[in-house]
């Protein structure tokens, strides 16, 4: 598929593909990138999600090893290991905190901010 392929284009290639996969594509998590705010590492009884899929990126960066651990970790699983989910379970706390921590520094320096009669930054 070119660079030039449109969201509908996309959209049609993913479920022709997933047809041929024997995956069932209910449905599309278009969005921008969560930033540790919305994890989902297993979407249904047959697909999984790794690295950036699965919301595993904070705003400091990191998405490259949380990327890989994710794989590695889901490939263990799927080998007979630990459940993913299990085997996450620190990494997602990990993540789900940094992303938590930049939200309330970010909360508590627009407040202060404020106090100070300057203008708040808005995204």
């Amino acid at each position: 598929m070119g660079n030039d392929a449109s969201p509908r284009d996309v959209r049609e290639w993913l479920a022709a593909f997933s047809t041929r996969l024997g995956i069932e594509m209910r449905g599309l998590r278009g969005a921008p990138i969560p930033t540790g705010d919305d994890v989902l590492l297993h979407h249904s009884p047959n697909v999984w999600f790794v690295g950036d899929a699965a919301g595993l990126i904070t705003d400091l960066g990191g998405g490259i090893h949380y990327a890989i651990e994710s794989a590695a970790l889901l490939a263990d699983s799927l080998a007979g290991g630990e459940p993913y989910e299990d085997a996450m379970a620190q990494t997602v706390a990990e993540v789900t905190g940094m992303a938590r921590s930049i939200e309330l520094n970010y909360f508590m320096r627009c407040m202060q901010i404020s106090r100070s009669g300057a203008e708040v930054p808005t995204v």
